[in-house]
């Protein structure tokens, strides 16, 4: 019994998953070729590989989610790895399908084998990339028929190439949708270089139809998966350029006080000016509004017109005449008199006596 045991454990080890290489089919009917530890490769319908860890590896391979989107294999399985299928059918029946003999938490589901892989993605499951990375998003690819020739691409030329591969798988013709450049010689590449019947649609010159003879690949599949995941650049820290100086607490402080009291000092400012021009806006509305409720009175020329000679209001009094300047008056007799008489007092006051008046 032993023996037997130990026996069951290494065929357990022998028969396990390692991944899925390619398929044939569409959706549900799809049948996979499988690759097992031991390096034997076999094809088995979906319903006896749809509980393994590897085929959802698969889909993301792929780009896809569930089986419903999983469309355009036709990868021809051979004779000799239909053998190993019917071979393997039995052990497969009985190892996959029937509960394992071990205690399971109640979470564990009754499809679940202990030997199918986990939901962790397996690294091993992914195929190398077909285009050497060269950094910064570019790829290499060589020309088979063009010796020493190696066609650079970069990951966004890539992108629009698989689009328009696309785009003819789903019945577009080429006169009616552009053609990116280069597509051509990336297909002729491509489909020279590429395995697992990997195949995008080609166009040949001088024939109108287009030729499809296997399945779009996925762009992990050109460029692998780290490839796809776009990482942001490092913010750049403009105060790298100056030098790395910064600034200490203290001169932040600074700054920021005289920042905001600048500010601050603005919108006071900015407040009085609208302030006064509100105002005064305002005392014109209403000035406008005074002179518009205001009634109308008659012209001074209007009046006088009407009232005539017959007014009987006293008539405005006259300005006086501006004053004249005094006529000079004729003094020279008495300003004689008066002289004579100045002129003897001085003389009589000179021999000391006073004159008689």
């Amino acid at each position: 019994m032993d023996n037997q045991v130990a026996e069951f454990e290494t065929q357990e080890k022998e028969w396990a998953v390692d991944r899925i290489l390619s398929h044939k089919g569409n959706r549900s009917d799809t049948e996979f070729e499988v690759k097992w530890k031991a390096g034997d490769v076999t094809w088995l319908p979906y319903d006896q590989v749809d509980h393994l860890g590897a085929l959802q590896d698969y889909f993301d391979v792929l780009g896809i989610e569930t089986i419903a989107d999983l469309v355009g294999g036709n990868e021809a399985p051979s004779v000799e790895h239909y053998h190993v299928f019917f071979g393997a059918m039995d052990l497969w029946e009985d190892y996959i399908k029937t509960p394992a003999r071990q205690d399971f938490s109640p979470s564990t589901s009754s499809r679940q084998s202990p030997y199918s892989m986990s939901n962790t993605p397996n690294t091993n499951s992914a195929p190398a990339p077909l285009l050497r990375p060269l950094g910064n998003g570019r790829f290499v690819l060589p020309d088979r028929y063009s010796p020493n020739v190696t066609l650079l691409l970069t990951l966004d030329q890539i992108r629009m190439y698989l689009q328009h591969d696309a785009d003819l798988r789903g019945g577009a013709t080429p006169s009616s949708i552009p053609t990116p450049i280069g597509y051509d010689k990336f297909a002729i590449a491509l489909n020279t270089n590429a395995g697992n019947g990997i195949q995008v649609a080609f166009v040949p010159e001088g024939e109108a139809g287009v030729h499809i003879t296997g399945r779009p690949p996925a762009l992990a599949e050109l460029v692998g998966l780290e490839a796809t995941r776009r990482t942001l650049p490092a913010p750049h820290d403009p105060r790298e350029d100056a030098g790395r100086k910064w600034l200490d607490p203290c001169w932040t402080e600074l700054m920021d006080e005289a920042l905001w009291d600048n500010l601050e000092c603005i919108k006071k400012q900015r407040q009085w000016r609208e302030k006064g021009v509100s105002e005064r806006q305002a005392k014109r509305q209403r000035r406008e509004v005074e002179e518009a409720m205001k009634p109308f009175a008659p012209s001074k020329a209007v009046t006088n017109a009407v009232a005539g000679p017959s007014n009987t209001s006293p008539p405005a009094p006259a300005l006086p005449p501006p004053e004249l300047p005094p006529t000079p008056e004729d003094h020279d007799e008495e300003m004689s008199e008066s002289n004579e008489t100045t002129a003897e007092a001085r003389a009589a006051k000179a021999k000391g006596r006073i004159p008689k008046k």
